[in-house]
């Protein structure tokens, strides 16, 4: 019985440490990386580079990003925000306000993983595996 009692109660101990290790979505993100793969051809981009830079921010139920790129003296702006879901692996995006207006109102499927890094992997398929000759990936630091 008391056996029963300490393997319980350590149980419950290594439960209770795994779940407060879990790493939130909710803050700032920084992308530090980027990586656009097309036909199985890798091309990488480094954000943050002094030609790029995104963040990304979440609140428990609503998402926003902006950034910058520079590309040849030629300036483009990224913008977006809208709300979120996200169960285990299994992100989606519902978008308000985006800068291509062809993303409002869609509801975007992505993989993502967070460790130490934040990983968005898309475009997600139906029963969210990926293609990886064909996907982007896209990591992010925590600022806040």
């Amino acid at each position: 019985m008391k056996n029963l009692i300490l393997i319980t109660f350590f149980t419950f101990q290594l439960v209770s440490q795994s779940q407060s290790q879990e790493i939130s979505i909710v803050g700032t993100w920084k992308q530090v990386g980027m990586e656009i793969i097309e036909n199985g051809q890798l091309t990488p981009n480094v954000t943050n580079s002094g030609n790029r830079e995104q963040l990304k921010s979440w609140s428990k139920e609503y998402f926003l990003f902006a950034g910058k790129t520079v590309n040849q003296n030629k300036v483009s702006r990224s913008f977006g925000n809208g709300t979120y879901s996200l169960s285990g692996n299994h992100y989606t995006e519902e978008i308000n306000v985006h800068g291509s207006p062809n993303y409002e109102g869609i509801k975007l499927k992505l993989h993502l993983e967070i460790r130490d890094t934040l990983i968005q992997i898309f475009p997600v398929k139906y029963d969210w595996t990926y293609d990886k000759e064909n996907c982007w990936i896209e990591k992010f630091v925590r600022v806040d």
